[in-house]
């Protein structure tokens, strides 16, 4: 942070090439010093997200208060602790230095400046709901100018991130990574197991859940999310390689209503307790873009605010600007633009085929003539979105009235499941001819809406089976290349609107340089690849006039 502006942040996992990468982010913090010419020496502080002691004192609490049942946990996770975690002051100071200043943040602390300081608004509720942090597992507090002060918590074990992950690990998804598939999959079922999810995470007027600890071992120390217990109520553990049926679509469908209901609760007792019309959610629980879409619209709250990184890849920035409000008195900027990520290197053409020296309105036209005649395109433009969503940087885009798009980018481009949608990115001006209650800050596609249902036929590629898209709507100044685009495709086809969906294959982080977009441009059914001054089309044949 320079100037009371973030200028510069990336996670870890865009350039060890690991997705969710967890280890500590030494690539990272190399490549936004040498991004800022910077030297260690040149630093203000340093801060960390969380307190490590903190949370080293929970699991061992955790652990010693369930012994001896929870004895084997404690010998596996507590000396991991000890010998990485714990010390991680230590590791700062080996890339850094000790001359630096380091501080250590709160983890809600940090989710609630991330979601409040780069919001748009001087004043507001802040909410922040993940799996678990130092002992919160949810706050509310307030924000008024570079004041923000966290008023309630929820305490581990009882966690609506953590029954997420709990019931994502049982339909047969890694934790931390298939939550977002399980968001996907729960309109194709009904919620026929609302009430068994009210047995095992009963839910309070305040929207706090409580974890029956018989069906959700971790809540006593042990290292399994649930129990023989949860499936007798819900059935078998779904095996990874199984089919999924109506059973399972049916448990994703419950988990995701009585999440829904949690937050919507939550946001009626902050509402009732603050009086403030604005809302600052973060946390990983709010990249549930349905449940957010819901709180839009549902909540007493007349404004939502989604940060762009929710989640503990945000929580950087957050700690960052809580150091600056609370250590000098000062408000970040606001955060409009996400491009972020480090200056990657320049593309490498040679033997590519590309045409490049093109201007940026040949590009475009290029680009839209492309999408027109059915093309399936990769964007790779300057710095790379921080977060996870793409908004314009690496994005794969395609044309929304193609029926038979969502087929060919999910089975041939990113491998996955056939069920999970795509996003529409829409000028901001015209969102609302095609979409329902459009969220007034819905640019980091963190809002599910309904699609107006005489454009749900038109677009076909970025509507849901429930009639809902997750939203991206593109102002000029965030998202200048991906706005020239849209208003291109727009003029020349009369439709605002484009499939968005991020540059990478299932597995895999997004795309961070050039060399990595034109491998899944080589490997996949990708069709073209595009810079701001260059086109590769990889059978150029197949779209000539």
């Amino acid at each position: 942070m320079e100037d009371g502006r973030l200028s510069v942040a990336v996670a870890e996992e865009r350039l060890s090439r690991d997705k969710h990468d967890s280890s500590f982010p030494e690539h990272a913090i190399r490549a936004v010093l040498e991004d800022r010419g910077l030297t260690p020496a040149d630093l203000g502080a340093a801060v960390f997200h969380e307190k490590p002691v903190r949370k080293l004192d929970r699991i061992a609490t955790t652990a010693l208060t369930s012994f001896p049942h929870a004895l084997h946990a404690f010998a596996v996770v507590v000396p991991d602790w000890l010998r990485k975690k714990l010390w991680v002051r230590f590791e700062i100071e080996d890339v850094i230095g000790r001359e630096t200043p380091i501080l250590m943040g709160s983890h809600h602390r940090s989710h609630a400046a991330a979601a409040f300081c780069y919001s748009p608004f001087d004043e507001a509720a802040v909410v922040t709901v993940d799996g678990v942090g130092e002992w919160s597992t949810a706050t509310w507090g307030v924000g008024r100018g570079s004041s923000l002060e966290l008023m309630e918590e929820q305490r581990y074990p009882h966690s609506l991130g953590l029954l997420y992950s709990a019931i994502t690990s049982h339909l047969g998804y890694p934790i931390n990574d298939g939550e977002g598939t399980i968001m996907g999959l729960a309109p194709h079922g009904e919620p026929a197991y609302r009430e068994v999810m009210e047995r095992i995470a009963p839910l309070a007027a305040d929207g706090s859940v409580r974890l029956d600890p018989r069906i959700f071992p971790f809540a006593r120390g042990r290292t399994r999310m649930f129990s023989g217990r949860l499936e007798r109520l819900l059935g078998p553990r779904r095996p990874r390689e199984d089919e999924l049926d109506d059973r399972h679509r049916d448990i994703a469908a419950s988990l995701q209503v009585h999440v829904e209901e949690a937050l919507l609760r939550t946001a009626r007792h902050v509402h009732a307790k603050t009086g403030l019309s604005r809302l600052c959610l973060g946390g990983g629980v709010a990249l549930n873009s349905v449940a957010n879409g819901r709180l839009s619209r549902e909540s007493p709250f007349d404004e939502v605010h989604v940060a762009v990184a929710p989640g503990d890849d945000g929580a950087c920035a957050g700690a960052a600007a809580d150091v600056l409000a609370r250590l000098h008195g000062r408000r970040v900027a606001p955060l409009v633009c996400p491009f972020l990520g480090p200056e990657p290197p320049a593309p490498r053409y040679e033997g590519t085929g590309a045409r490049t020296g093109l201007s940026r309105a040949e590009v475009a036209a290029e680009t839209v003539r492309l999408l027109a005649r059915g093309a399936v395109v990769g964007l790779f433009s300057g710095r790379c979105e921080f977060g996870p969503r793409s908004l314009g940087a690496r994005s794969i885009l395609a044309d929304p009235r193609d029926p038979g798009v969502k087929d060919r980018v999910n089975g041939k481009i990113k491998f996955r499941e056939g069920f999970r949608p795509f996003a529409p990115a829409v000028l901001a001006e015209k969102a609302e001819d095609h979409f329902v209650d459009v969220p007034r800050h819905a640019g980091f596609m963190s809002f599910v809406c309904d699609v107006q249902p005489a454009s749900r036929d038109l677009l076909p590629g970025i509507t849901h089976v429930d009639g809902t898209a997750r939203l991206q709507t593109v102002e000029r100044e965030a998202a200048p290349f991906l706005h020239e685009i849209l208003t291109a495709f727009d003029a020349a086809e009369g439709c605002p609107v484009l499939l968005n969906t991020s540059f990478n294959r299932k597995g895999e982080p997004i795309v961070q340089t050039y060399e990595q977009a034109a491998v899944i441009l080589r490997e996949t059914g990708l069709d073209a690849l595009v810079t701001e001054e260059s086109v590769w089309v990889k059978e150029p044949e197949r779209f000539a006039n």
